[in-house]
């Protein structure tokens, strides 16, 4: 980084700049001081400019730094590592996209994901699991308040949840 500073504090980067040699200052300003969100940006660019390091280890390591700063607010943590994954899955084979999945699926983003599509999931097993018990019933004639019942004790739904259910898949469901 040039000792530029702009107006609005961020810093020029010549246009040949190698990649590593902005990750390489930004490592070593991130021992020895803080770096703000205007020091982590550029980082994400270093998959799209040139150098010896490849481009793997390049989004890693932003990502480490990125995700170690301890300066940025949890929007701006999962934006930057959006790019970043962004980036790997247009630029990386299979083989460096799926090392870089696994270590981006271990921050707090990858988590986040991972909860949500579980539990996604989980909505959709059980969505489907009521729809078949509630098909099931009518065929055999119990009941919609049977049915609801049937709902609660079986896919253990509370209440509103079970009604819920009967409200959408009961005329939907074959006779």
């Amino acid at each position: 980084m040039s000792n530029t500073n702009n107006a609005d504090g961020s810093k020029d980067i010549p246009d040949n700049f190698p990649a590593e040699d902005l990750v390489l200052k930004s490592s070593m300003q991130f021992f020895g001081e803080e770096l703000n969100r205007s020091d982590l940006v550029p980082l994400l660019l270093t998959t799209l400019m040139s150098g010896t390091m490849d481009q793997k280890d390049r989004i890693l390591t932003a990502n480490r730094l990125i995700t170690e700063s301890g300066t940025l607010p949890w929007p701006d943590l999962v934006k930057m590592q959006a790019v970043l994954y962004t980036f790997a899955n247009k630029f990386l084979s299979n083989d460096d996209l799926d090392k870089v999945k696994e270590v981006m699926f271990m921050t707090r983003l990858g988590q986040m994901l991972v909860n949500d599509g579980i539990e996604i999931g989980i909505e959709k097993g059980i969505e489907k699991g009521a729809l078949a018990l509630i098909s099931v019933c009518r065929e055999i004639g119990l009941s919609y308040d049977d049915t609801r019942r049937k709902l609660i004790e079986k896919l253990e739904l509370d209440a509103p949840a079970a009604k819920r259910y009967m409200e959408e898949f009961w005329t939907r469901s074959s006779l």
